[in-house]
């Protein structure tokens, strides 16, 4: 895990590397097909943000570990898809209208275009009259 200072260090993270160095670090994942399909075409070329991460690969996604990587997925999954259940689901006694419910929902993803949107149409082209 990266502390937050090489985190904000964006040159470091900056390490291009080929697909077959990237394939190589991998056993029981295939890096290959996998970006293939996403992609489209196979890149003949990555930006690896976390090298060590990379390297690892293989003692971290594995069969012997993969229960516990399912496990997580889940609960990360849960945790951020918890903020779509119906406040009623949920045993709230007082219910968000649900058209506050859509702007809190859309603001938590778009954020800076929303902010970007009000300031120029409340405070002129720049933001800042």
């Amino acid at each position: 895990m990266k502390s937050s200072e090489e985190d904000a260090d964006i040159l470091a993270s900056y390490n291009p590397q080929t697909m077959s160095k990237v394939t190589a670090n991998s056993s029981y994942l295939d890096f290959t097909e996998t970006l293939t399909q996403l992609v489209g075409e196979t890149p003949a070329h990555l930006i690896v943000t976390n090298l060590a991460y990379y390297q690892a690969f293989n003692n971290i996604v594995n069969p012997e570990h993969f229960n516990k990587l399912n496990s997580r997925i889940i609960i990360v999954e849960t945790l951020f898809l918890s903020n779509y259940l119906s406040e009623a689901v949920l045993g709230s006694q007082v219910i968000t209208k649900p058209d506050k419910v859509t702007y809190y929902l859309a603001t938590a993803y778009f954020d800076q275009a929303v902010g970007n949107y009000y300031a120029k149409r409340y405070f002129g082209k720049d933001g800042s009259n």
